[in-house]
């Protein structure tokens, strides 16, 4: 008899309060990663067995720059070789720039996922070789016809890693490494501020604040695109450095690629443009002004308003060709003086109206991609010869 009545009384009850009273089945929760492959770099595993306490079931990761140099393949055979399947996500310990550079190695392999993690205190045992059989991560790198097709390009910005400091905080200085050759349109960073302090990485967004503002001057609509794929290298393909940046952008859900070779497999193709950035002395011995022994072939272009060409005067030797000139393109210009089947490999000086002048830097990246391999940036500009007290030209009223 109650359960007649029950049954009654929900049959009364209003329909929305009787549609709360619906059970459905819990969700189910999602199906946990499961991570049973520890990696360690060098660095780290150096301190766990000075203590005697190295994790279970780990491999330690030794790729040297060769392997990488040879490719995709190598470091694959290399993580096999090491025990590594790549069917199952990776716990990644270690320290310093290691620890950014094996991240990279292992998501370039094609490691479902990897984690970053400090610690370890259980007892080692060896591990077998396999066969690494995840399909590789192609996007998380790129080789140097990729970056021959890219640079300067919107949508793609490229960091030079190689020196030390933040350029934006040491009055854009260039710093001796990228100045003395970097890739078309690359500009200098260094990410080594943000290496874990005690254990503990920053937040994800922290290298962010000081990337945003990354440009050639102090300009904000210069600055990098927020939205653009980077790509990182370093000095060779032992470099770490272009790992760490990886493993930060990564973090921070940013697409980026490293180029493994670095300036040295960039530098050294001969097929691959250079900008140099010199400076007023520099660029008096390469137009021989003090000894005309020491005299080349470099074009110098003034990308100046012709106003201030004629005006105010120019460097000796200089033609005159303002970088936003409508009447005549960059390309008739240079093939009626220096076409690019003759002077590909000449120096080619540019030149505006100081450091805060980006027209040389444009220009640079500019001649790159006709074709021109030798492009010095004189960044100081006229400016910076005059108050060097070098020769100048005036052009007669």
């Amino acid at each position: 008899m109650l359960l007649m009545r029950l049954f009654f009384l929900l049959l009364l009850l209003p329909a929305p309060v009787f549609a709360q009273l619906e059970l459905k089945p819990p969700p189910r929760p999602p199906k946990p990663t499961t991570f049973p492959e520890i990696v360690i770099t060098p660095e780290r595993a150096a301190v766990l067995q000075k203590g005697g306490m190295v994790p279970i079931n780990a491999c330690h990761l030794k790729i040297d720059g060769e392997c990488v140099s040879e490719g995709l393949s190598c470091v694959r055979k290399a993580l096999g070789k090491a025990g590594l399947s790549g069917k199952e996500g990776v716990l990644l310990m270690g320290k310093g720039t290691e620890v950014g550079r094996a991240f990279w190695l292992l998501e370039w392999a094609g490691v479902p996922e990897v984690k970053v993690v400090e610690g370890g205190r259980l007892k080692s045992r060896s591990r077998r070789e396999t066969r690494f059989e995840a399909p590789p991560r192609e996007e998380a790198a790129a080789d140097a016809e990729w970056v021959r097709t890219r640079f300067g390009e919107k949508g793609t910005e490229i960091l030079d890693l190689r020196d030390e400091g933040i350029w934006m905080e040491k009055e854009y200085e260039a710093p001796p490494r990228w100045a003395a050759g970097h890739v078309p349109h690359a500009l200098p960073f260094d990410f080594r501020r943000w290496l874990p302090e005690k254990g503990r990485w920053p937040e994800p967004g922290e290298p962010w604040e000081t990337l945003d503002r990354l440009g050639p001057r102090n300009a904000d609509r210069d600055r990098i695109e927020p939205e653009a794929e980077i790509v990182l290298y370093g000095e060779g393909p032992g470099d770490s450095l272009p790992g760490l940046g990886y493993l930060l952008l990564r973090r921070m859900d940013r697409q980026v690629r490293v180029f493994p070779g670095g300036f040295k497999a960039w530098a050294a193709d001969g097929t691959s443009p250079v900008v140099r950035v010199l400076g007023a002395p520099e660029v008096a011995r390469l137009l021989g002004i003090d000894d005309p022994r020491g005299k080349t072939d470099a074009a110098l272009i003034d990308l100046r308003e012709p106003g201030d060409y004629s005006r105010l005067g120019h460097l000796p030797g200089a033609v005159n060709h303002p970088a936003y000139d409508e009447r005549e393109s960059l390309e008739t210009f240079m093939a009626a003086r220096w076409p690019v089947g003759t002077a590909s490999r000449i120096p080619i000086v540019l030149y505006c109206y100081g450091r805060g002048c980006i027209r040389s830097r444009n220009t640079a990246t500019h001649l790159a991609r006709m074709g021109y391999m030798n492009l010095v940036w004189f960044r100081e500009g006229w400016p910076g010869w005059l108050d060097a007290g070098l020769p100048v030209v005036e052009e007669p009223r």
